[in-house]
């Protein structure tokens, strides 16, 4: 199984794992009421979040994930409009 990883496979689960860390500590510190550290977090949280949505998600092998149903549902609507076959 490790004959098919690749490191930057370790890149989505860096980014993924500190998404969700910072996601948690800015709930944390914004329902304990410390302004100043929700800021910061959600600072950090943004900066992390948004190079994870723009650059890893849609060029990295996860891209299946929102590019199948896509292709699923035109792929029917087509059949609807032709009345031909599956092209699923």
């Amino acid at each position: 199984m490790w004959a098919y990883s690749h490191p930057t496979d370790w890149m989505f689960l860096i980014l993924l794992v500190a998404t969700v860390v910072t996601g948690i500590l800015v709930g944390i510190f914004r329902t304990i009421g410390l302004p100043l550290p929700t800021y910061i977090t959600y600072s950090i949280h943004l900066m992390i979040v948004a190079p994870f949505l723009l650059l890893e998600v849609p060029f990295a092998k996860w891209a299946h994930l929102a590019y199948r149903p896509f292709a699923i549902y035109f792929a029917l609507l087509k059949e609807k409009v032709t009345g031909g076959g599956r092209f699923v």
